[in-house]
This record gives C-alpha cells, structure tokens and sequence, in this order.
C-alpha cells in the first residue's frame, strides 16, 4: 500500500469508532526491525503498544474533552500486507460534534496520505485527506469556528487533494499504464487514437462512478485478474492479429474493468457511504490529468522510436506487454487460489 492509507470513523453516541487501514510494517515496534512482510505472531507481538500510539498520535475530541482509545480488532497482514485495525474511542461527552487530529505517519512516511470518510451522530458526511500539512478534521456544529493546527476548510481543497491521490494513483498503477501503452503501441492516426482514449475515459469513468456508488460490486481479487488479462489480450492482438478497426470496443469493454479497479482506492476509504461526488469528481480528474500526461508523452516518443530504431520497435513493446501482463496474470491467480 505504501504511503497511502485508509479510515473510516463513524460516531456512536459518546463513543467515536475509527476503522484503519495501512501497511503492516508501519506499526510501531516493528520499524527497527523493518520486516517486508511482518507476520501475525510479529503483529500481535507489538498489540500491547498500540492503544498509547492512538492515544499520542491520533486524537479525538468532543466538546467535553478527549476520548480515550482502545483497540478492539485487529486483522490481517493479507495478501498485500496491509493491516485493519479498529479502535474505539470512548469520550466524556456526547460525539455529536467531534474533531481528529492525525499524525500516526508524520516521522515515518512524510509524505502519506490518509484518506477518511467520517459521519458524525448528527449524520454530518464528510470525505476527506490527511496529510502530514493538514493533519486537523472537524464535525459538527460545537466545532464549526474551530481552527486548530494544519486544520484546512472543506470544499475546494478537499476536492484538489482527491484529484492529487487519483493522479498519484495512475501515475503508480502500472498496469493501467501498460495497458495504456499496449493500446497506443500499433499508433495510428489521430482520430483514431482519440477515440480509443476516449473510449476507455468513458468506460473507466462509468464503473468508477457505479463501483464507488455501491451500485455494482466486484471482488477486487478477480477486478485485478481481469485488468492483467485485458493487457494480456491487447499485446496479443498487437502482436498476431493487429487491432483493426474494432480497437476502440475492445477498450471500452475492458475500460469498465480498469473503472472497478481504480473504484477499490476510493471504496477502501469508505467513499460512498457518506459525502461522495467531491472525492469522485476529483479522483476522477486527478485520473485523467495523469492519464493525458502519459499519452502526451508516449505518442511522440513511439514515433521518434519508431523513426529512428532498426528493431521492430512495436513488436518489441507487445512482446514486453504480453511478458508482463502474464507475469501479473499468474500472480493474481495464484494469490487467489492461495
């Protein structure tokens, strides 16, 4: 998962439950040691730190004063050896308005980022991005005027930070990048290629919308098996058939697939069961500022390649896409049937 994390922080009564997500190794006790891959014997091992590390670094406040926290779940490592852990904060007041400062990764990861959804008693909605520079989030009309430390107003800046995280994320997902490259690698005109881009815009962008609106839900497992198969099959067409004129079908149908995928980043904050269309609009806009980035990049350089290259550049780029989309392919089986 890396620098990226996850909550969900729900109040009950004068009671604030927080649900978190992250990388296992980033729990405390275990950073001297620096495991890869830390199992659930090292996890447990360190739980009797845990409820002073919530305590000291990540606060919550009703207007009475501050709530006292206390594990009560831990799951995990998965697959990706990323930890869920759930605490439950019990305050001296009711939580009807509540406010949370977090600074669990500043020392450790300067430059993370959290991505929250939180719901206050009154039912206030609120999706939102912690980072090391806005660490402050308050609900509720008892904290309205409050202004604490690296505390930002909602709205426009809420928005801007989602659209960072969907650019960061397709900057670092590499296979919807090869899959990109892997579509654009036979060129073509412009017109054509515009409307292969176009069409996976659309279809991503659908499944994003349905996928994070809990109108549709797909196992993330099978989602990751079908994105490495969607490269699989266009490097393959690239190499023996070519992709005729029905390129831009075959992207919107696999477009759809790759929209469920990028779903997961903003269902896995709880994105969707409270505040919805800021966080989606603007990872969405982060998506395709980045995706249009990376187009504007390639197109020119496949075409000096291409110009000046004594290889068969093209084929040498499916070959490379096949290679790897079969590598991802295997691997996400075999974590499946694990």
């Amino acid at each position: 998962m890396g620098s990226v994390s996850y909550s969900t922080v729900v109040a009950r009564a004068d009671l604030v439950d927080y649900r978190l997500r992250f990388a296992a190794h980033l729990l405390p006790g275990l950073e001297a040691r620096q495991p890869e891959n830390p199992s659930r014997q090292e996890i447990l091992a360190v739980e009797k730190l845990l409820d002073r590390w919530f305590e000291q670094q990540l606060l919550v406040e009703v207007p009475a004063g501050r709530c006292s926290p206390t594990v009560s779940d831990i799951i995990g490592p998965d697959l990706q050896a990323d930890i869920e852990i759930t605490v439950r904060y019990s305050c001296p007041g009711p939580s009807d308005s509540f406010s949370v400062d977090f600074h669990l990764f500043d020392d450790l990861l300067p430059g993370y980022r959290n991505m929250v959804s939180l719901k206050s008693l009154s039912g206030e909605n609120r999706s939102w991005v912690f980072d090391r520079h806005n660490s402050r989030l308050s609900l509720g009309p008892s904290f309205s005027n409050s202004a604490g430390r690296g505390e930002s107003a909602p709205g426009a800046s809420g928005f801007w930070r989602f659209s960072l995280l969907g650019l960061e994320h397709i900057l670092e997902g590499y296979d919807h990048l090869l899959f990109l490259l892997a579509l654009l690698i036979p060129g073509g005109t412009l017109a054509r290629l515009a409307g292969i881009v176009t069409s996976f815009t659309i279809a991503h962008s659908v499944t994003l919308a349905l996928a994070t609106l809990g109108a549709i839900v797909l196992p993330p497992v099978q989602v990751e098996i079908a994105i490495a198969a969607s490269i699989v099959y266009v490097a393959a067409e690239n190499i023996w058939r070519g992709p005729g004129g029905h390129r831009w079908l075959v992207t919107f149908m696999f477009g759809l697939l790759h929209g469920f995928g990028f779903a997961g980043v903003l269902k896995q904050a709880g994105i969707g069961n409270g505040a919805v269309l800021a966080p989606l609009l603007g990872f969405n806009l982060g998506v395709e500022a980045g995706q249009l980035a990376v187009i504007v990049v390639l197109l020119p350089l496949l075409a000096l390649l291409s110009r000046h290259s004594r290889l068969p550049l093209r084929t040498a780029l499916s070959w490379f896409a096949l290679a790897a989309g079969s590598a991802w392919l295997l691997e996400r089986i075999a974590a499946l049937l694990a």
